[in-house]
């Protein structure tokens, strides 16, 4: 995969976290419980998704980094990350409830944080890090990003500093060997496409990373 569609599918990610969060934020009594699920949910896995998708990239070095920011008071960030790795499991392959048990703080409907969660094998569990689900989720904002945009730079760099030109030729080279784009869209499409356009599309696709990357803090004052 190359730079420029490891970030795009990053993006993907980042841009489900951002709309994910927003909806957690603001749920007030009384809160539909199908609706605050799906989006806890959809934090959860798309978390956990991005962690994985740039661990595949940048390997051990980026899991340490993320595990030393991920650490707190009273645990490792090794526990906090496997903590966060089976509460995703559970939800994805066990159909596991993470609002469950909620609690109203500051006005917010907060979803409780499962007190203990347990591996496949039955072998390993892990205490909640916190009270709620939505402390753990600040937390991945406020300590996480940072740590990915750090690891990701040299990706966002590579796709700006590539020569448009080299880009506007694999782009039509893409186009035109695509059995399923019609003759007619792929000669508009060619005689469309400028180095201009290149240049735009690579500055466009690393500012909205960057944005997707500033931590949404909210409401980082929620304690139960």
């Amino acid at each position: 995969m190359d730079d420029v569609d490891f970030l795009g599918a990053l993006t993907w990610h980042l841009d489900c976290m951002a709309l994910s969060l927003e909806e957690v934020l603001g749920y007030r009594p009384p809160a539909d419980g199908f609706h605050m699920r799906m989006h806890y949910s959809l934090y959860i896995t798309n978390f956990m998704s991005t962690v994985d998708f740039v661990a595949e990239k940048y390997g051990s070095g980026f899991i340490a980094s993320l595990e030393e920011s991920l650490a707190t008071t009273n645990f490792s960030g090794a526990h906090v990350l496997g903590y966060l790795r089976e509460l995703r499991n559970g939800v994805v392959h066990r159909g596991l409830d993470p609002c469950s048990r909620a609690s109203v703080v500051n006005g917010v409907v907060c979803a409780v944080a499962p007190s203990e969660i347990t591996n496949r094998s039955g072998r390993q569990n892990y205490s909640a890090p916190v009270d709620l689900l939505l402390e753990l989720f600040l937390r991945c904002e406020t300590s996480v990003k940072p740590v990915i945009q750090k690891y990701i730079e040299p990706s966002m760099l590579a796709v700006t500093s590539k020569d448009p030109n080299d880009a506007l030729t694999s782009m039509v080279e893409i186009i035109n060997a695509d059995q399923f784009i019609p003759d007619w869209v792929k000669e508009i499409s060619c005689k469309t496409l400028t180095v201009d356009m290149m240049v735009e599309s690579s500055v466009h696709q690393t500012e909205k990373l960057r944005k997707l990357l500033v931590p949404r803090l909210g409401q980082s004052d929620v304690r139960a």
